[in-house]
């Protein structure tokens, strides 16, 4: 019924975890080379 074909998706959206830790890490790497560029542009102006 519904509550079936609701369950299937969320069930498998959970236990398939390691592709939001790949986006979260992913994430994470994009914001530490910005702030890396950013901090290294500064660096070098002064």
């Amino acid at each position: 019924g519904l509550g079936a074909g609701v369950r299937v998706p969320v069930s498998f959206v959970v236990e398939d975890s390691t592709s939001w830790k790949v986006a979260i890490v992913a994430g994470l790497l994009l914001l530490l080379v910005a702030a890396a560029a950013v901090f290294w542009r500064r660096r070098t102006k002064v």
